[in-house]
């Protein structure tokens, strides 16, 4: 099956969807851009942007080339009161409008050379979590909201379902951050917000939120919180990050089940971590000692990511991608697992062989016998640390909304403030 590319009459997100077509979104960006050099973990906002246009540009054709449908603005944690949390100096020296702004002009570039739609995403807020009004939470959302108008982004997701989908059968999407959205929520009720603020706009909203099967953080069930989401007026509910693709499939069906058992008709989707995150608690991978700098040992392979898109398919999943940690190998793998169904390979697998093929190349016998895909199949990989344990055990600190410590603020954070939490993290690690 031969790569394809090139400009076509483009598709708008929900007739894509309501046909059937599978769907790939991208992948991450705060920690790809982040080991590349371009992003400050901690804050993880996104003002290279416009500090380092070129860098964000460039993985958005890498994503782009390993067959990403479409590309979502770089402006997680781009709303005016993050780019301001606890010292940054964006939100003074930049601006949310600019940073906003230069991440539209750059996802439309790159989507124009290829057959990918243009979406937003707006993210949790520092003023939710510190317990402001639901009109002054909504007001940070409608701050980005006129950049996307402003943009006209090809999904800002902010319409009811009435007229989204044709038919009777509900099509169930586990997809990357991608369009005009609303991503990583931990609480349901500041997601409804989101829902309800964009939704004004007259455009499809889709809403995904972090969560595992046990429910949002104040325990609301998947279910549930899907539920209200879509009374809320969303297109598209499911997850993202926090957890692994299987994890997250897990979510994904007990959204699925919440809808039918109220009779009510949405796509679903979801953009998984690259990680595995088996030993995760509800607060998923935030809480492993191991966030965010030692993450690496837990990186799915690409093989792992052909099985995840495989079994989204085989679910009714038709929008599938990723979160933290994929990289465009990754998208790569759920494009060639699905390029039987698609009908097409992306331009990147001109330099990839189905199931390591291209090895039949190499010069070492031992690795030409590996061109095949019983090999990377069965094969049981190790992970080079014979002292370390495979689990890890959570931090499992239990703060959420309303918390004394979640409170933000505008200063830097204080010496004081950090010697009182190293001094919990100490007493409770003794635990």
């Amino acid at each position: 099956m031969a790569p394809v590319g090139g400009k076509k009459d483009k598709k708008g997100i929900l007739e894509r969807l309501n046909s059937g077509e599978v769907v790939i979104g991208d992948g991450g960006f705060v920690f790809a851009l982040e080991k590349r050099g371009y992003v400050k973990a901690g804050p993880w906002t996104p003002e290279a942007a416009v500090e380092h246009p070129e860098a964000v540009r460039q993985l958005h054709r890498e994503f782009l080339r390993a067959g990403s449908n479409v590309m979502q603005t770089f402006t997680f944690y781009a709303s005016e009161d993050k780019l301001e949390n606890r010292g940054n100096y964006v939100a003074e020296k930049i601006s949310g409008q600019k940073v906003n702004e230069a991440a539209c002009d750059i996802a439309r570039q790159v989507a124009d050379e290829g057959d990918a739609l243009v979406a937003g995403g707006v993210s949790q807020t520092p003023s939710y979590l510190s317990c402001k009004s639901e009109a002054e939470v909504k007001k940070v959302f409608q701050q980005q909201l006129e950049v996307f108008m402003k943009k006209n982004v090809d999904f800002l997701i902010a319409e009811v379902n009435k007229e989204m989908i044709k038919d009777e059968t509900m099509t169930y999407i586990f997809s990357a951050l991608c369009f005009h959205e609303d991503q990583y929520f931990e609480h349901v009720e500041e997601a409804v917000w989101a829902v309800e603020a964009l939704k004004v706009s007259g455009k499809p909203v889709a809403v995904t939120m972090c969560i595992g099967p046990e429910g949002d953080l104040h325990g609301v069930p998947p279910g549930e919180c899907a539920v209200r989401l879509v009374k809320a007026g969303a297109s598209i509910v499911g997850v993202n990050c926090h957890f692994d693709p299987t994890i997250s499939l897990q979510t994904v069906k007990l959204m699925k089940e919440g809808l039918e058992a109220a009779r009510l008709k949405a796509h679903l989707m979801s953009q998984p971590l690259a990680y595995h995150t088996p030993d995760c608690n509800k607060q998923g991978f935030i809480d492993l000692p191991e966030f965010p700098f030692g993450l690496e040992p837990r990186v799915a392979t690409r093989w792992d990511i052909q099985k995840y898109a495989r079994e989204a398919y085989s679910l009714g999943v038709r929008y599938i991608g990723g979160c933290c940690g994929f990289e465009p190998y990754h998208i790569r793998a759920i494009a060639e697992e699905l390029a039987p169904e698609r009908g097409f390979l992306p331009p990147a697998s001109e330099k990839h062989g189905s199931w390591g093929s291209g090895l039949d190349m190499h010069t070492k016998p031992w690795i030409r016998a590996r061109a095949r895909k019983e090999y990377w199949k069965n094969l049981r990989i190790a992970s080079g640390r014979p002292y370390n344990p495979s689990l890890s055990k959570p931090d499992a600190w239990g703060v959420t909304k309303g918390t004394t410590e979640l409170m933000q603020q505008k200063e830097a954070t204080t010496e004081q403030q950090l010697t009182e939490l190293f001094e919990k993290q100490k007493f409770r690690s003794a635990q």
